[in-house]
């Protein structure tokens, strides 16, 4: 009978580069499974062999996933293996102190604190003039959320607002809506900069700091409120607090324009620019760009078929590999083009302009 063992964390270096994945642990909860377990096998694939069972419930460790995102890599017992990622959920959470938007009730108030209550100020820090004192357990819906992360904005049942500690603030924990595996989403980043780091840890180098209220693609929402974007070609970890659904410039169907995409065999790029026109480029030819404007849209949700002039194209939310680099792209385009005075279909990878 198959030992019914743990998953552990496993030393990076034994991962090897055989994966094709960066990695970023994240701890993931084993669905409930009818047969009561989650089959572990020794490749991505159910045609690899079965090599153990984690029950159904157990919290696990995973390393990162494969490339086509389906399956989830793990140590099973100092070897490298693999369960299906349908079969994983975030680990279920008890209430957690503030990190997010939304209602809250003041929680942690002493008996004989001597404010009564959380005291609101007028902005976010203990030198801005008191507002008012909210009693433990008291509601408030939280709109917005300090960049030092110390400090909430709320917004009270009479229309009035203002800031209080994180510290004293609680909210029920939400599901939070989880992107399909490989399906790239857009969000609009808060009011104020936001970091993006090379690891999803604060103490992390910078790649970049984005700008109030940027468009930025998700690639996948990790443990916490930390999120795995695409920015300036590159992938990046970012806290998703106080981030809004969508950004960027859409049509009236819901396509993402405001993209730059390329493709190689033969070398080419394409841009869809936010006014709805197009340029495309050979680049070996040296020909002059062909331009156009998108005319038709066919859809209301990815993928998107358009025509811009003579070239047609679908556009998918898939994430996408230019396979010459390990970058992962947030679309994917196919058009339907004449190269070389035939009508090709070629494939490539799309980013926010």
């Amino acid at each position: 009978m198959k030992s019914l063992l743990r998953a552990t964390i496993l030393a990076l270096p034994l991962l090897g580069a055989g994966t094709g994945m960066a990695l970023a642990e994240v701890q993931k909860q084993v669905k409930q499974i009818p047969s009561g377990v989650l089959n572990v096998r020794a490749g991505p694939g159910t045609n690899y062999a079965d090599i153990g069972d984690i029950p159904s419930g157990a919290i696990i460790t995973v390393l990162g996933y494969d490339t086509s995102g389906r399956w989830a890599i793990i140590d099973w017992q100092g070897q490298i293996a693999y369960v299906a990622r349908a079969f994983l959920t975030d680990i279920a959470q008890a209430p957690v102190i503030n990190d997010s938007l939304g209602m809250h009730r003041v929680t942690g108030i002493a008996a004989n604190d001597p404010d009564g209550g959380l005291v609101v100020r007028i902005g976010p820090s203990t030198n801005f003039p008191r507002l008012l004192v909210l009693p433990e357990g008291t509601p408030v819906n939280i709109v917005e959320i300090s960049p030092d992360r110390k400090w909430s904005r709320g917004v009270f049942s009479d229309g009035g607002t203002g800031w209080m500690r994180n510290r004293y603030l609680r909210a029920e924990a939400q599901p939070q809506p989880q992107p399909q595996p490989g399906i790239t989403s857009i969000v609009t980043t808060p009011t104020y900069p936001t970091p993006v780091y090379e690891f999803p840890n604060d103490t992390a180098p910078q790649i970049t700091v984005l700008a109030p209220n940027s468009p930025v693609a998700v690639l996948e929402q990790l443990h916490s409120d930390w999120l795995k974007v695409s920015v300036q070609g590159q992938t990046g970890y970012m806290h998703g607090t106080g981030t809004t659904p969508g950004g960027g410039t859409t049509t009236a169907q819901g396509m993402q324009t405001g993209l730059t995409c390329a493709g190689t065999e033969p070398f080419w790029t394409f841009q869809i620019n936010a006014d709805g026109t197009t340029a495309f480029e050979d680049v070996g030819n040296q020909g002059s760009p062909v331009t156009g404007t998108i005319t038709s849209i066919g859809g209301t949700a990815y993928p998107y078929s358009f025509q811009s002039g003579q070239i047609s194209g679908q556009l998918n939310n898939q994430q996408c590999s230019d396979g010459m680099s390990d970058i992962t792209y947030p679309f994917e385009l196919f058009l339907n083009v004449t190269l070389n005075g035939s009508m090709q279909t070629v494939q490539g990878c799309c980013l926010l302009q």
